[in-house]
């Protein structure tokens, strides 16, 4: 197994079911070479270190990219960029089942961010040493996208790191380096998987909480790959609308549980829906440095608690994470570890009843 990336993420948005086999053979493309090379982004220069580059092989694409605004030609050893895609193709691909992405210089971003978050002046465009190379594997109806730039998890590891920065003997760098962690956590809402939304393009948030996010401990924790499981398995597939009232309507894969409610009978679409629960999955439970837990989804006025990470989105014309539900709705995720037999029965379980009523989940055993 080759060195890490200081940066790995898997989803299924990159492909789902993809061949190890052809991983490796599309990976086997990347041109060779140990000593480092000059690599020419925007197709700028010629010959076969121009970039982006891609090669393929069956249904799995290969993609290197040069991340940033204006990347500059750049050295760097095809070795370490193989490497790379070695490392994809048995992390996302073979031990997954999926696609994803992996970065190399990704500590630039996080260094750029560190000095461009508030309390420190704004600059839209970030410097050319914000820039780094991500790798990608994916299915061939992903092949165009730029995760590096747009993938809302690119803003979550900015976060992390920055509060990874911090001097636990200094309380102002500890205050200032929480702050910067949750501007760049909410930010990552103002990004969609797939869209041409850049980490590096958006300008600051504004400070009206509207719609939450709250991962919550109480609520256990859930297998992300079963979380995955309902929302590329039964979410994905439904047409039309979905009408929600006060008793949840329950969809789970093992153990992982989604619960949607709504005070007062309420018409969903399932675009609304799948928003949300893919926001809440990327904040809560498949953040890429914080550990899985529960967590909420819903409009309305900041939790209290001081147990669950908070985030807060404002209202936006585009459907994403901001402004995925309407005001009385909730979308809770939990681990339920009593079985499964109905909905009417799920209502009165342990697990669910201490999950409405803000008690913790984890006293709840299974039968």
């Amino acid at each position: 197994m080759p060195p890490p990336p200081d940066f790995l993420f898997c989803n299924e948005f990159y492909g789902s079911a993809l061949d190890t086999n052809q991983c490796r053979s599309a990976v086997d493309e990347i041109p060779s070479g140990v000593n480092p090379v000059v690599w020419h982004p925007n197709s700028r220069g010629r010959g076969q270190y121009v970039l982006p580059f891609q090669s393929s092989m069956g249904s799995v694409y290969v993609t290197i990219e040069r991340t940033g605004v204006r990347p500059p030609s750049v050295w760097e050893s095809p070795r370490r960029l193989f490497d790379l895609g070695v490392f994809l193709c048995e992390r996302c691909v073979k031990e997954q089942g999926k696609g994803g992405f992996a970065t190399l210089g990704f500590n630039s971003a996080t260094q750029w961010a560190q000095n461009h978050s508030p309390p420190f002046v704004w600059r839209t465009i970030p410097s050319i040493d914000a820039t780094f190379f991500t790798v990608t594997v994916s299915g061939p109806t992903n092949k165009l996208y730029s995760p590096g730039n747009t993938d809302p998890a690119i803003s979550l590891a900015i976060g992390s790191n920055i509060a990874a920065m911090t001097d636990p003997g200094d309380p102002q760098s500890l205050k200032e380096n929480k702050e910067k962690e949750a501007y760049w956590n909410e930010r990552s809402t103002q990004m969609t998987r797939g869209s041409t939304t850049a980490w590096w393009s958006l300008g600051p948030t504004e400070a009206k909480p509207e719609m939450i996010y709250q991962c919550d401990s109480s609520l256990g924790t859930p297998s992300a790959s079963d979380c995955t499981a309902i929302e590329w398995q039964q979410l994905a597939v439904q047409p039309g609308t979905l009408t929600v009232g006060p008793e949840a309507i329950f969809f789970h894969v093992n153990t992982c549980y989604l619960a949607i409610s709504a005070a007062a009978v309420i018409i969903l679409t399932w675009n609304q829906i799948r928003t949300a629960v893919s926001a809440l999955t990327d904040t809560c439970i498949q953040h890429p440095y914080q550990a899985a837990q529960g967590g909420r989804a819903y409009l309305g006025p900041p939790p209290t608690s001081q147990d669950g990470m908070r985030k807060y989105k404002r209202q936006n014309a585009q459907l994403i994470g901001w402004n995925a539900l309407p005001p009385h709705v909730n979308i809770t995720m939990f681990k339920q570890s009593e079985p499964w037999t109905n909905p009417a029965a799920e209502l009165r379980t342990c697990t669910w009843q201490a999950a409405l009523n803000g008690r913790s989940t984890l006293s709840c055993t299974s039968a």
